[in-house]
């Protein structure tokens, strides 16, 4: 009986420690971060394969992809999936050293031959950008890209992903997303969510989340909500995902929710349609400049931007001082000039005339960012006191790009690419532009292509410099567009989320793979 008591004591005794140690397990686990991450996205620019050269890739693509090198926050170019290079003697080879033992996500091996067929799927979307003829593999870990001409801005334009062969379909087109980054794709839903999950055997350190889901949520207020509801995690993190300018003071209020630095990274711009009246006529272009309050715009932008004078930051010696404030807001200036160009109101109505026709104009515009609109309007209403009659027509960016490209409007607002990252490209600018956000012409200048030319071949940097200062002055002279604002990229998340710098223009979520998720 004795024995009895001592057996059911033991197993009661058992059970209790049992149960006691069960609880702080599961205790244990709970205060342990599930090591996920909701991003709020608009949906827009989702892709499975890597985008061509200069369309811009989605926020996850440089997740899921990587390139030969990479570009930190002062703008220094790394090795990545290149170890090394050199570059000819003539500036028309670039050689590169493939880092090894480095694997796809289905585990064929990163190579040489990848690095080609990467290669060559992006010329066939995007042929010759930035002097590019063809690359030939010297062994399985070199490779030599070959261009056509010297091109100092190879760096800026050439910056491909890299994908596995075994991505595509006998049609070329990719249809499972396999790259060598940090996280790999799992699920996506259109108009939904995109799932993505680690890389368990990521050639870098060991990445730290588990999982990162894109959940798709189209207006942009609705998602700085879900930010501080804790349905998401973070939004800002691309073109198509802005945060407006009004929700940033009360997210930055917020404890729970910290923002990124303020950094700059688009010109936006003003664009005239040159080609046809009545802006083919300088006079009436300079006139319209004079008549827009850029300060009126910087009050929409808030800390979302910040009014500028031309197409780089002014805190770089690439910049020329002499453009600042060219063209002053001078509404009386602006009305005067018109007149000389023979618009005047001769009917009393309020708008301006000119044998017979109103001037009345077409303003394209597309919901690429929240105060495109808005600044349209203050623009439209600026342009109404010197007697210009503005039509504003808001079109999906597909349409809008589609317009432009065909001369289907008068004035446009588009943006143009990094601005914090000399040299810039100034292809866009050149009299048969080739440039693959397509812009259509901006103007026709034989004086401007011609710098253009000299700065894109030069390989001397204070030549380069001198060329640019001379490019921004025969721009802003001319009066092709109007430099009015550049973007800050600004990423707001949750003060959990440790670990997380964002990193440079498009691949501003590259830097993801070191974060972690903290209580």
């Amino acid at each position: 009986m004795r024995m009895k008591k001592i057996i059911v004591i033991a197993v009661i005794i058992i059970a209790l420690i049992a149960a006691i140690s069960g609880y702080w397990i599961l205790k244990t686990a709970k205060e342990v971060p599930k090591q996920e991450l909701v991003i709020g996205i608009s949906g827009r620019h989702v892709r499975l394969g890597p985008p061509p050269w200069g369309t811009g890739p989605w926020a996850g693509t440089p997740l899921i992809y990587e390139s030969l090198f990479e570009r930190t926050l002062d703008g220094e170019i790394k090795p990545l999936l290149a170890t090394s290079w050199e570059i000819s003697p003539d500036g028309k080879v670039y050689t590169f050293h493939l880092r090894r033992g480095v694997k796809f996500h289905d585990g064929t091996p990163f190579n040489a031959s990848a690095v080609k067929f990467s290669f060559d799927y992006c010329m066939k979307r995007e042929p010759s950008v930035g002097g590019a003829k063809t690359i030939e593999v010297v062994d399985d870990y070199t490779v030599k890209i070959i261009l056509s001409r010297p091109n100092p801005l190879f760096f800026s334009q050439l910056n491909f992903y890299i994908l596995s062969p075994t991505s595509v379909d006998e049609n070329g087109e990719v249809v499972n997303p396999i790259g060598t980054g940090p996280f790999m794709h799992k699920e996506y839903v259109k108009d939904e969510y995109y799932v993505l999950v680690r890389n368990p055997e990521y050639w870098q350190e060991e990445v730290k989340l588990q999982k990162v889901t894109f959940k798709v949520i189209p207006d942009a207020h609705t998602r700085t909500l879900a930010l501080e509801a804790g349905e998401v995690d973070m939004i800002g993190v691309d073109a198509a995902s802005h945060i407006p300018a009004e929700d940033i003071p009360t997210l930055k209020d917020n404890p729970d929710i910290v923002l990124s630095e303020k950094i700059g990274w688009r010109s936006n711009v003003i664009q005239f349609n040159t080609e046809k009246a009545p802006f083919n006529d300088l006079i009436v272009r300079r006139a319209v400049c004079h008549a827009i309050n850029k300060k009126a715009i910087n009050e929409l932008l808030g800390e979302r931007g910040s009014v500028t004078d031309g197409p780089l930051l002014n805190n770089t010696e690439w910049f020329n001082p002499k453009i600042v404030d060219y063209y002053p807001y001078d509404p009386e200036r602006a009305k005067n000039m018109l007149a000389s160009a023979g618009w005047v109101d001769s009917d009393g109505d309020g708008i301006l005339d000119k044998n017979g026709k109103p001037f009345k104009v077409t303003f394209v515009t597309a919901p690429v960012a929240p105060e495109w609109l808005k600044i349209a309007e203050v623009i439209q209403s600026q342009l109404r006191n010197v007697g210009i009659d503005v039509e504003i027509q808001q079109l999906e960016p597909g349409a809008q790009f589609a317009a432009i490209r065909k001369g289907q409007f008068d004035i446009a607002v588009k943006v143009y690419g990094t601005v914090g990252f000399p040299p810039i490209d100034f292809s866009p600018y050149l009299s048969a532009s080739p440039d693959p956000w397509p812009p259509g012409r901006i103007i026709k200048n034989s004086t401007l292509d011609e710098l253009i030319y000299a700065y894109q071949t030069s390989t001397n940097k204070t030549e380069m410099v001198k060329i640019c200062h001379e490019i921004q002055e025969v721009i802003i002279k001319n009066a092709p567009i109007l430099f009015h604002y550049i973007d800050y990229r600004i990423i707001a998340m949750n003060s959990k989320v440790k670990n997380f710098e964002p990193g440079t223009d498009w691949s501003s979520l590259r830097p993801l793979w070191k974060a972690y998720i903290e209580e």
